[in-house]
């Protein structure tokens, strides 16, 4: 079966995605963005670029794919779950307006079935009783909140749409899910963030009953409501076992081994978070899921959020670690950032990065300024350079044979440099750190930055192409894919000017890039190991082909990081008057 995934990018579109492959069907992802069709290739997926809220983009993404049966995956939401109703205001307008262009392209190409995802909440808001709802009870419950009223309306509409296209040609089914969570849900990994700072906060206990559905029960549950499901039908794709949010917070609580989240009055929390506090306090909207079941086949594998959370503990680094954030998983520079975005900013990031800008300049420029005179500061760091020996492993190997071959090459002295300065700087901070994994990255950190990285599908942000590299060379390797993250996500981190030392790889391979480009805590380092580095892997007119380099960056990928620093942080300025004579 040919079937086009609409949301194919998300969270779910991502899981979707992958049971519709493992099923052996032929599956063609549409996403905006060029940058983000080599996420859906790796995935077994063909990717096809449109906008759902054009007519014209649809038919011509429809046309490309001529899929028989389309899944809409319709969502424009915060990572993690919304706490106010402006939050829904794109995924409305998706609701309203992308529908039907997705109805009509789907008719006009022959598609013979829709299969739409909805949520629990079309059941409405407020006390539904302790008794499971099916989907025979009308979808008219009340809203707890004014603008409540406006969401529900939108939800509704889209499932009147899809339960119509019979009109169209087209059989329409409607997939009603629980509350995502699992290791791959951004909205888990913020509130294990929020856990792990002591920041998460509980509206009046958050003692509402919910119904859940872990995220890969929710993707077979919609591969199996396409393949099998009774066309003008609605399937309710939850768990067997209702609970509150507190429950939840309180599992990976005790997973984590942290304390327990806090409890915010009510009241207050109807000032802050009103609609946070309206599902997660004031509601108690128990689902059935014997429809499914019965008709379907479908049982999940994780019957309770106690047997689903359980995975957390075995799960992969970039998932499971805090991807450190206010919306976790998606702070700027993470690894799941840059998949997600292609590496391009999005306003909030913007004004992240220039707060780290302004503390960056603020730090080093004065101590750069004496360091010209020949001032340092405190203890130097005063290591035998000839004792420092490379790493040798299948990774590291093949991390050097793809290193030699860059262009121009001083972006190969470049790269065993900044490994050289992370190790010394590791050594004069007492860091712990995995040898293997800051070698790996510093060597195939700047891949995208030399001639070899560049071409027509080159992504916004060039750590992407030298993150997944290194993600290749780890899988061949055998690495297990916690610690291939590990190394990725510090290539991709490293163009961020802060960096947390929890992270020791990150925090060393972007210190010893920043100290070799613009001379960043140079001050700290002894002039006797300077030189010895410098005269180990010299530089060669490394400040002149830098400017060239983050130049051609910033005329022709905008939106990057480097574009951004160029503009507003004067990157050139600082790369022209690094601390090294060449």
């Amino acid at each position: 079966m040919n079937i086009l995934v609409v949301g194919a990018r998300g969270t779910l579109g991502r899981a979707v995605v992958s049971e519709l492959v493992a099923r052996g069907h032929v599956v063609f992802g549409l996403t905006r963005h060029a940058d983000h069709a080599n996420d859906l290739e790796e995935r077994g997926a063909k990717a096809c670029i449109g906008d759902a809220l054009s007519a014209t983009s649809m038919c011509s993404a429809f046309g490309q794919a001529e899929p028989d049966s389309v899944i809409a995956l319709l969502s424009d939401r915060p990572p993690r779950s919304p706490t106010r109703l402006r939050e829904f205001r794109s995924t409305v307008r998706l609701w309203r307006e992308a529908m039907p262009n997705i109805i009509t392209a789907a008719s006009a190409v022959g598609a013979h079935r829709i299969v739409a995802s909805s949520v629990i909440f079309a059941y409405g808001y407020g006390d539904q009783g302790l008794t499971p709802i099916d989907e025979s009870a009308p979808a008219i419950g009340g809203a707890a909140l004014r603008g409540q009223s406006e969401v529900l309306d939108a939800l509704r509409s889209m499932e009147r749409q899809v339960l119509g296209a019979e009109r169209s040609g087209v059989e329409g089914l409607v997939a009603r899910l629980g509350l995502l969570y699992g290791p791959d849900v951004p909205s888990t990994s913020y509130v294990i963030d929020a856990l792990r700072r002591r920041r998460l906060m509980l509206p009046g206990g958050a003692h509402g009953l919910l119904s859940w559905v872990e995220i890969s029960d929710a993707a077979r549950g919609i591969a199996d409501v396409l393949e099998r499901g009774t066309s003008s039908t609605v399937y309710n794709v939850v768990d067997d076992t209702p609970q509150p949010f507190a429950t939840y917070a309180a599992a990976l609580s005790t997973l984590l081994d942290t304390r327990p989240p806090r409890k915010l009055p009510l009241v207050l929390s109807r000032v802050v978070a009103p609609h946070a506090a309206s599902y997660l306090a004031d509601t108690r909207l128990a689902v059935s899921n014997e429809r499914i079941k019965s008709e379907l086949g479908w049982r999940p594998r994780y019957a309770s959020l106690s047997t689903g959370l359980q995975q957390l503990r075995d799960c992969p680094l970039s998932d499971r670690r805090s991807p450190r954030g206010e919306e976790t998983g998606m702070r700027v520079g993470t690894l799941s950032w840059a998949e997600t975005t292609g590496g391009k900013l999005r306003p909030r990031d913007r004004i992240r990065l220039l707060g780290q800008g302004t503390v960056f300049q603020a730090r080093e420029l004065p101590r750069q300024a004496f360091g010209l005179f020949g001032a340092r500061f405190g203890r130097l760091a005063e290591v035998d350079v000839d004792q420092i020996r490379l790493p040798d492993s299948t990774a590291c190997r093949d991390a050097e044979e793809i290193c030699g071959s860059i262009r121009p090459a001083l972006f190969i002295s470049h790269s065993y440099r900044t490994f050289m300065w992370a190790t010394i700087l590791a050594k004069h901070l007492g860091f712990e750190y995995d040898e293997e994994v800051l070698f790996v990255s510093s060597l195939l950190h700047d891949l995208g930055l030399s001639e070899n990285g560049q071409g027509p599908g080159a992504p916004t942000c060039f750590t992407l192409v030298g993150a997944r590299a290194t993600r290749e060379v780890c899988a061949d390797a055998g690495w297990e894919r916690r610690r291939a993250d590990l190394a990725a996500e510090a290539i991709t981190l490293h163009m961020n000017l802060r960096q947390r030392r929890s992270d020791p790889e990150a925090y060393l391979m972007a210190a010893g890039t920043q100290l070799d480009v613009i001379g960043a805590q140079y001050w700290k380092v002894a002039p006797e190991t300077v030189r010895a580095v410098v005269a180990r892997y010299p530089r060669h007119e490394v400040k002149a082909g830098m400017v060239r380099a983050f130049d051609q960056q910033a005329a022709q990928r905008k939106g990057s990081r480097a574009q951004f620093y160029h503009r507003y942080l004067s990157l050139g300025f600082r790369l022209r008057h690094a601390p090294f004579d060449e």
